[in-house]
């Protein structure tokens, strides 16, 4: 029993693998970052400068190491070397240099954004990975670095147990969720549904798509069957570090369930589908993408009275 655990152990987190995994999902991550920081919230790191410091209120990052906010041209300077960093990591350039660079930035940046208002857990994801892939050869697949590089690479644990480690992170927090429902309300959290959305709706600035989604859900969908239906996707969302084979459908169920959220109640939580992309085996997503559009091209053919190849 003993060897049958450490056997199903070491096949999870250290079977050898290509570096693709890897390497997609930092392209996502650090892309994502980079996008949501930009054009999301807050546009522009330098302006968090001007805010009052009786608003500060210091997440556990800056209590830990006691740093302070910078000023606005410190700030502002910050801000371009995240921003270049992010660019280099994301597309896999020197990501010996450019990933520590732009983890350390990152976290500096969102310890401000998270101590003048209420922390987010995503972020602290987002840190988590960076570290991450700050020691691993996460720039061996999918960049620039493994184009320049002469000599390919093998398949390797290395490239596994880090994808590993940041999709477990990320499983775990929709567990937690689930879990801490439970703790709160019990099986009749569905019930309370309506008040949360409400609640929601009136402490975000919602576009028209979102108000009209929302009014939808409120007044057309069976609001306690969808509350249950999310408490019971999150709870089972575990089953996606033991089970490969419903792995890729419960992130398409999770990133739907995101993006539903976003629609109905204007929280953003899309970097919990960045990390999520981590999880998945990009190779064979290629592989049965490659023959699906193979096949579908032969049947095109073979109806038009064509050979596949002309």
């Amino acid at each position: 029993m003993q060897s049958r655990i450490k056997e199903i152990w070491s096949r999870h987190w250290y079977t050898p693998v290509a570096p693709t995994n890897l390497g997609v999902g930092r392209f996502i991550l650090f892309g994502y970052v980079l996008l949501y920081c930009s054009f999301g919230r807050p546009g522009d790191f330098s302006a968090i400068g001007e805010i009052p410091a009786s608003y500060f209120d210091p997440s556990l990052f800056y209590n830990l190491i006691g740093l302070q906010v910078a000023s606005v041209g410190r700030l502002q300077q910050l801000d371009w070397l995240w921003r270049i960093s992010c660019v280099l990591a994301g597309v896999g350039l020197f990501t010996r240099i450019s990933v520590p660079v732009a983890t350390l930035t990152t976290a500096y940046l969102l310890a401000i954004l998270n101590s003048f208002g209420h922390p987010q857990l995503g972020h602290t994801l987002i840190v988590l990975a960076m570290m991450i892939l700050s020691f691993v050869p996460c720039g061996h697949g999918v960049s620039v670095d493994s184009l320049l590089r002469k000599t390919p690479v093998s398949r390797s644990p290395k490239y596994n147990w880090p994808c590993q480690a940041i999709f477990m992170a990320v499983i775990l927090a929709f567990f937690g969720a689930g879990l801490e429902k439970l703790r709160v309300s019990g099986l009749s959290w569905g019930s309370g549904l309506e008040n949360h959305i409400l609640g929601n709706r009136y402490s975000f600035a919602l576009s028209s798509l979102q108000l009209s989604f929302g009014a939808f859900v409120l007044t057309h969908l069976p609001l306690k069957f969808l509350g249950t239906g999310s408490l019971a996707l999150e709870l089972f969302s575990v089953v996606a570090l033991f089970s490969t084979r419903v792995r890729l459908l419960l992130v398409l169920a999770l990133s739907g369930f995101i993006v539903a959220i976003w629609l109905t109640m204007g929280e953003e939580m899309f970097e919990f589908i960045a990390l999520m992309s981590f999880g998945l085996n990009w190779d064979t997503l290629k592989k049965g993408f490659t023959q699906f559009w193979n096949k579908k091209t032969t049947i095109r053919c073979i109806t038009q009275n064509r050979h596949p190849n002309s």
